[in-house]
């Protein structure tokens, strides 16, 4: 283990080597530092703007910065993977990947007399699952096929595509996204029309 907590010190909004220490260690704690620093950046501007990423990878930095004063090997662990998310982002960012326009190509691309069966439904895009819960998408709402005579009045049936989720599964690549969406926006619009998940899973298309 290298040097203990002489070698960094806090200092105002982040991390500086102390006078004392190994040089090259503290090298590299100003080098992960200002990577934290930068993330912070990018995390306040999500954060003015409501993204729910903001407020996560802010609170994670914050604690990141703060975390050295318990142990350099925590610090470390910490920051590894709040860099990772950080680039993960702006890799996201960079590629200008549009996924609500994904949602909507994906609605464009279903046949004709399909769409226009479609009744009464909203489709909405999140960031986030439920708590505790994996899921790619949601739908919410009375299936077409239990529509009776006396439907009406009613709030609309209501399709939700999680966004982070689906970008955990497909990873960085466009293409691979466009092809996770297209599933999923067609996993829900079934279940709209009545298919359960056993018979989506019967027919192979789950």
């Amino acid at each position: 283990m290298l040097v203990a907590f002489e070698c960094v010190v806090e200092h105002g909004d982040g991390l500086a080597p102390a006078i004392r220490g190994d040089e090259d260690f503290c090298e590299v704690v100003e080098r992960v530092a200002l990577k934290l620093r930068g993330i912070r950046l990018l995390a306040e501007g999500d954060r003015l703007t409501s993204k729910p990423f903001g407020f996560i990878v802010l609170a994670a930095v914050e604690q990141a910065l703060r975390i050295v004063q318990i142990g350099l090997s925590r610090f470390f662990f910490l920051a590894h993977h709040v860099v990772q998310l950080g680039q993960a982002h702006l890799h996201a960012e960079v590629l200008g990947f549009d996924f609500e326009q994904a949602v909507r190509d994906a609605l464009d691309a279903l046949p004709p007399e399909l769409r226009d069966a479609m009744s009464n439904v909203d489709i909405v895009v999140d960031e986030d699952a439920p708590p505790d819960s994996s899921i790619l998408g949601l739908y919410q709402g009375i299936p077409l096929t239990r529509r009776g005579s006396g439907y009406g009045g009613v709030l609309p049936d209501k399709i939700t595509i999680y966004r982070r989720p689906i970008e955990r599964v497909a990873g960085r690549s466009p293409e691979r996204l466009r092809e996770e969406i297209h599933h999923v926006v067609l996993h829900e619009i079934a279940h709209h029309f009545g298919i359960s998940d056993e018979r989506l899973i019967e027919l192979g298309k789950y």
